[in-house]
């Protein structure tokens, strides 16, 4: 079985939960534009920075990767 990619899965929760790509954005103090990279699989998501997407998801790290 196929690995799916890490943003399409982080994409699939976001939306399964209703969280907008704005609230992501505001909560790592952001720009819409630099989720919207990373929502597309254009930029990388920082290690560091998975553990805090899984908990605005309100999800464990290891979710994203199924």
């Amino acid at each position: 079985m196929m690995q799916v990619p890490l943003y399409k899965e982080i994409e699939k929760i976001r939306k399964d939960k209703g969280i907008t790509k704005t609230h992501i954005s505001r909560s790592f103090n952001k720009t819409p534009a630099w989720y919207s990279a990373i929502s597309k699989g254009k930029r990388q998501l920082k290690a560091d920075d998975l553990e805090k997407m899984a908990e605005i998801l309100g999800v464990a790290p290891k979710d994203f990767f199924k």
